[in-house]
């Protein structure tokens, strides 16, 4: 469904949309904002774009912080990923003992 922010129907939609999934907004522009593709918005600004950079750097200080605070013996560098496995190996190892 494409959100059109001229459809007179749109205020239904949003509401709608607090419902399925348990959330009020209390500032309904930000909702639509999120949910305006850049392709349909009248400028950048008014697109999902800049919320969803927000997004994805909001998400990647939270899985920073918990792999921080959940593996604090593995040491920072390149292969990130394989390390952590290594940790998580470990500690599942030292959990079923």
């Amino acid at each position: 469904m494409v959100f059109d922010n001229e459809n007179p129907g749109w205020d239904e939609r949003l509401a709608g949309c607090q419902q399925a999934i348990g959330v009020r907004f209390d500032d309904l522009e930000i909702l639509r904002r999120c949910l305006t593709h850049s392709s349909t918005a009248p400028t950048r600004l008014e697109s999902n774009e800049r919320l969803e950079f927000l997004g994805d750097a909001v998400l990647g200080l939270v899985v920073s912080d918990y792999l921080y605070g959940t593996f604090p013996d593995c040491p920072e560098g390149r292969d990130d990923a394989d390390q952590v496995r290594s940790c998580q190996s470990g500690d599942l190892r030292r959990g079923l003992r």
